[in-house]
């Protein structure tokens, strides 16, 4: 009898925490005071084409959504990587949904950069450019492929 009383208790504690805790955050709801996450972010700032060094958080995030990031890094005086910009952002016009492309301008570097990190890990580094190269690795390594990908595959 006594063993019952105990398991009694134990299940009327429970169910008292249990309804303390749905009845404490239902509060905080309706206060507008809900647990948030310290690790919240505004990605609204990355878009289709950014003109800056994405921040660690930022790739990540782009990584994780299934979309292939073209980081792009060169100097200004560098004549031949303006027809590279063009193409890389045609690229990333052609597939908005789909990558992500990050032009950097740096005069401290010796050489240009031009790598695509696929959703899956993959970083493929480009030193042949060419739309079919561009267009070949980004087929090749996208989580996420569109249909020009799967019907290039088909071919």
């Amino acid at each position: 009898m006594e063993e019952k009383n105990k398991q009694r208790i134990m299940a009327t504690v429970l169910g008292l925490v249990m309804l303390f805790s749905i009845a404490g955050f239902a509060g905080l709801q309706l206060l507008g005071r809900a647990p948030t996450d310290q690790n919240t972010y505004d990605f609204s700032n990355v878009t289709r084409i950014i003109h800056r060094q994405l921040e660690p958080n930022e790739v990540l995030y782009v990584l994780q959504s299934g979309r292939v990031l073209i980081q792009y890094e060169y100097t200004s005086g560098c004549a031949d990587c303006l027809d590279t910009v063009s193409l890389l952002e045609s690229l990333a016009n052609s597939f908005p949904s789909h990558i992500v492309l990050e032009e950097v301008t740096n005069d401290e570097i010796e050489d240009v950069s031009l790598k695509m990190t696929g959703g899956g890990g993959s970083i493929v580094e480009l030193k042949d450019v060419s739309e079919e190269t561009l267009l070949d690795t980004f087929c090749n390594i996208a989580a996420v492929k569109p249909r020009e990908c799967l019907l290039r595959e088909l071919e």
